[in-house]
C-alpha cells in the first residue's frame, strides 16, 4: 500500500481558505464546534463565503456588508447605557 500520498497537499475548495494555511488549520481544527461564523465576522469574509455557498447550495444567498457583519446588541446593555445605539438593521 502506498501511504506517500497521503501527505500530498490538499487544496480547499473555500476562496477564504484556499490561500490561507492558517484560516484553513483552524477550519480543520474547529470544524463543528460553533466558531466559524465568528471567524467570517473577524476575517471581513462574508461576502466570498456567501458566494462560495451559493455556488454549493440551493437558493441565493444575499450579502450586506452594513448589517451581515454586527450582531444585535442585548436590549439590557442599551437600557443601562443611554450613549449605546443599536446596531444598523436591529
Amino acid at each position: 500500500m502506498d501511504y506517500t500520498s497521503l501527505t500530498d497537499a490538499t487544496l480547499a475548495s473555500d476562496p477564504v481558505l484556499m490561500n490561507n494555511p492558517l484560516r484553513y488549520e483552524r477550519y480543520v481544527e474547529l470544524f463543528a464546534e460553533g466558531s466559524w461564523w465568528f471567524d467570517v465576522c473577524r476575517w471581513k469574509a462574508g461576502a466570498a463565503e456567501a458566494a462560495f455557498h451559493q455556488t454549493t447550495s440551493v437558493g441565493q444567498i444575499i450579502w450586506n456588508e452594513d448589517i451581515d457583519y454586527a450582531m444585535p446588541i442585548p436590549v439590557s446593555e442599551i437600557e443601562s447605557n443611554p450613549n449605546m445605539q443599536q446596531n444598523f438593521g436591529y
